[in-house]
């Protein structure tokens, strides 16, 4: 116990970024541990430190946005492709059927929005994400990290974000892991379908202009090109 008592005092000295919550955690740290369970993980080392979060001053608000291509694509795949929720449209159909739902006003497409069992279950998938959080007339407010299928640039996004609000550098290595060093099977199965849809897209501008419509706000907001 004594040994413990003292690594703890060593650990508090030298510790560089202490906050006011280093105290309680530091007293629930001891708490659970014995003299020879300390040696035991730590191998030894009198002076190892324990990593804190030094919380920054203000809270840190951030969110992840997706290219309006992308998120309509993904949006087609599923509703479509898997759940045959689309009574047969193609990509530029869909595209077209989705911009006159959300877009048509008056007391006939106000009732075909609620009773329509398609609209209802595809309704949150194509808001504009400007829409939730108030992010559109909110967003100085927010850090915004852009989706990429580079996992090299999102793993910075990410440790750049996670350095502004002062999280540990291994817990932050450990938590963005998945970016380097995984692929899921659902990824990969849809990949051959999704750059297909995107080049159909890509070479039919009324289906791109009906994109920019669905995701207009997003377009202005976002500044995507």
């Amino acid at each position: 116990m004594k040994t413990l008592i003292l690594n703890l005092f060593i650990l508090l000295v030298q510790s560089k970024r202490l906050t006011k919550y280093s105290i309680p955690a530091l007293r629930e740290y001891s708490s659970k541990k014995t003299g020879n369970t300390v040696c035991e993980n730590n191998r030894f080392f009198p002076y190892r430190r324990k990593a804190f979060w030094a919380r920054p001053a203000t809270p840190i608000k951030f969110t992840l946005v997706r290219d309006p291509v992308q998120r309509f694509v993904s949006l087609y795949e599923h509703f479509c492709d898997r759940l045959k929720a689309c009574k047969g449209r193609d990509i530029h159909h869909f595209a077209k059927w989705i911009n006159n739902v959300r877009h048509h006003r008056g007391a006939k497409w106000r009732k075909y929005r609620k009773a329509n069992l398609d609209y209802r279950l595809i309704a949150y998938h194509m808001v504009p994400q400007t829409n939730f959080c108030q992010l559109g007339s909110r967003k100085k407010s927010f850090y915004i990290i852009r989706y990429s299928d580079n996992k090299t640039a999102m793993y910075g996004a990410f440790m750049r974000l996670f350095r502004r609000a002062h999280i540990p550098l291994g817990v932050a290595r450990r938590a963005l892991g998945h970016l380097r060093h995984s692929s899921t099977r659902h990824a990969s199965q849809n990949e051959k379908r999704a750059t297909q849809l995107k080049a159909e897209i890509a070479k039919t501008p009324h289906t791109v202009a009906l994109i920019r419509s669905i995701y207009k706000e997003d377009y202005q907001n976002l500044k995507f090109p």
